[in-house]
C-alpha cells in the first residue's frame, strides 16, 4: 500500500509553502557571496545590524550557569513588567517564544476550520501558515502603494471573517500606517 505524504496529516497542511530561498531570507555570509558585495545589512527577521546590546550580553553572562535548566513557566517578572508598562493587568499579556508561537497560539484559539483570516498582501508568512494549518481561509488583500489598505480590508470582512491581521510596520515591505487622529 502507497500513501501520498500528506494522506495522514491533518487538513491544511497541504496548503503549506516552503518559505522560497530568496535573497532577504538567506544568511548574511550567503546574501554577500550571491550578490558580490562586503556590506550586508539584513533587516529582513528584524536583526540588529549593531549586534545585541551590552545589557543583552551581561545578561547572558550571568545566565551561562544555568543554560541546562528550563526556564520559568509564566515569566512572571515579564509579564509583570509589560502590563505595568502599557497600564495592562497580567492576565492581558501573552508570552511566547517568538511571534510565530504567539500567532500559532492566538490562531488555534479563535479561528475554526472554514472561518477566514484576513491578512495584507505582501505580509508576514506565519498569519497564513497559522490560518492553514487550523484549516482556515486566508483572505489576501493587495497592499495600496506599499501600505496597507484597511479599507479593502474592512470590505473584505464577512459572516466568516474570524480575525484580521494588520502588521505595523509591515513585513517584508517595512511601510507604517499613517497616525490616525
Amino acid at each position: 500500500m502507497s500513501l501520498n505524504k500528506l494522506e495522514c496529516a491533518r487538513p491544511g497542511v497541504d496548503k503549506l509553502q516552503c518559505f522560497s530561498r530568496e535573497c532577504p531570507d538567506l544568511p548574511v555570509a550567503d546574501i554577500k557571496k550571491q550578490l558580490g558585495v562586503e556590506l550586508v545589512i539584513k533587516l529582513s527577521f528584524n536583526e540588529s545590524p549593531y549586534g545585541s546590546s551590552p545589557r543583552v550580553q551581561e545578561a547572558l553572562q550571568e545566565a551561562i550557569g544555568a543554560l541546562q535548566l528550563y526556564p520559568a513557566s509564566y515569566a512572571d517578572g515579564l509579564c509583570s513588567a509589560i502590563a505595568e508598562d502599557f497600564r495592562l493587568s497580567t492576565n492581558q499579556v501573552l508570552i511566547g517564544n517568538g511571534a510565530d508561537e504567539v500567532i500559532n497560539l492566538v490562531v488555534q484559539a479563535f479561528v475554526a476550520p472554514e472561518q477566514e483570516v484576513i491578512v495584507p498582501f505582501p505580509t508576514f508568512g506565519a498569519y497564513g501558515a497559522a490560518t492553514h494549518m487550523v484549516g482556515g481561509e486566508v483572505v489576501k488583500i493587495p497592499l495600496a502603494g506599499w501600505i496597507l489598505d484597511l479599507e479593502a480590508m474592512k470590505a473584505a470582512i464577512t459572516d466568516k471573517t474570524k480575525m484580521i491581521f494588520i502588521c505595523n510596520p509591515n513585513n517584508p515591505t517595512s511601510t507604517l500606517l499613517p497616525l490616525i487622529n
